[in-house]
């Protein structure tokens, strides 16, 4: 089978809302050389390999001029398009050269048509808005410090770049990474203590988006715990560098929800929070 030599017609069509690839039952049926009548042969073949309408196959009723008595008349015929897996499927049960070779032939033409679409630009407002991506992450991507913030940036880049068929730069010639700075021990000490004592007793934000600690109440009642922790100068130096809660700001004023007053705390992300 050349290239260029089309077994049987395909076109495509709707179906479900899709757009697939279909053939004329008739031109199948004519291929395989059945020696039945198509209408007996293709009712026959639905029924017994319960095939579905409008999953399988559509209906295509159309009235057909034939001479008649010297004359014209008009009568009704019914097209049967199939998809592909139909018709690779009635070309299998043939059991037959013609079969076999007819199902090849829509095999290659699935292949062609994956092809094809792997290989379809994209619409020129979405070049566009990828091109405009692509710069913001170049621009991005040089500004990141943070090795794994970068990562991520680039594979953003990446995509961006496949997209648009463009080279993707190395990540290294884009900007430079600096390692961060472990977190203190002391940070971890400090939510140690927290969950030790528990959130419901020291979060004084109202808000579940946001964890807010006030320093000299957590002394307060980690005294009262018999829970020995650093002096509060300690937790004031490190506490900016807390990553997991993500640290927000400090001496913010909050209506307490434990002492229904204003107090000053150091607040942080809670877990419910989209930031």
């Amino acid at each position: 089978m050349t290239d260029n030599q089309q077994l049987v017609p395909v076109f495509t069509g709707e179906l479900q809302d899709k757009t697939v690839q279909l053939c004329n039952a008739r031109d199948l049926w004519h291929f395989i050389e059945s020696k039945r009548d198509f209408s007996t042969w293709i009712k026959e073949r639905i029924e017994k390999y319960d095939f579905t309408e409008g999953e399988d196959y559509l209906l295509h009723k159309f009235g057909e001029q034939v001479p008649h008595q010297g004359g014209m008349r008009t009568m009704q015929r019914i097209d049967y398009h199939l998809t592909i897996d139909m018709a690779k499927e009635l070309a299998m049960v043939e059991n037959n050269d013609k079969g076999k070779q007819v199902r090849r032939y829509f095999i290659a033409m699935e292949e062609k048509a994956r092809e094809a679409t792997s290989r379809r630009l994209p619409s020129i407002s979405q070049q566009l808005s990828a091109h405009n991506t692509r710069l913001k992450l170049l621009d991005k991507l040089e500004r990141e410090r943070h090795p794994e913030k970068r990562l991520a940036i680039h594979q953003q880049l990446d995509h961006a770049s496949r997209m648009l068929g463009l080279p993707t730069p190395a990540m290294d010639a884009i900007g430079y990474a600096v390692a961060p700075d472990p977190v203190p021990a002391l940070v971890d000490d400090f939510w140690e203590a927290v969950e030790f004592i528990g959130l419901d007793k020291l979060n004084h934000s109202r808000d579940p988006r946001f964890i807010a600690i006030n320093l000299p109440h957590l002394a307060r009642v980690a005294a009262d715990e018999k829970l020995k922790l650093p002096a509060t100068l300690e937790f004031r130096r490190v506490l900016a560098r807390s990553e997991d809660p993500r640290y927000l700001e400090h001496n913010k004023t909050i209506n307490s929800r434990v002492h229904n007053r204003a107090v000053k705390c150091w607040v942080f992300v809670g877990e419910q929070t989209d930031q």
